[in-house]
């Protein structure tokens, strides 16, 4: 696993943890999936795609921080109760 991967997988798992029922969070190794990334177009790595209704409506390449993230998805999730 490259070092972004590895340091965006915590993040991950902290946001499918606060948003559980909203999010669901699945890791996937393209070097063991060759065929998977090829299919979603993943490129570079790390790569999050964000699906709704099985489609891809959102795709972010990178390793960002939890906020970032949030915002990144924002549109696609239910506001955080804490923040209101």
């Amino acid at each position: 696993m490259v070092p972004p991967c590895r340091l965006i997988g915590p993040v991950l798992d902290a946001i499918a943890a606060e948003r559980a029922g909203q999010i669901g969070v699945v890791k996937l190794n393209i070097d063991e999936n060759p065929r998977t990334a090829q299919k979603y177009e993943v490129l570079l790595v790390p790569t999050l795609n964000l699906f709704c209704g099985g489609e891809v409506v959102k795709q972010v390449i990178g390793a960002k921080s939890k906020s970032a993230l949030l915002r990144e998805f924002a549109e696609f999730l239910e506001p955080d109760p804490v923040s209101r």
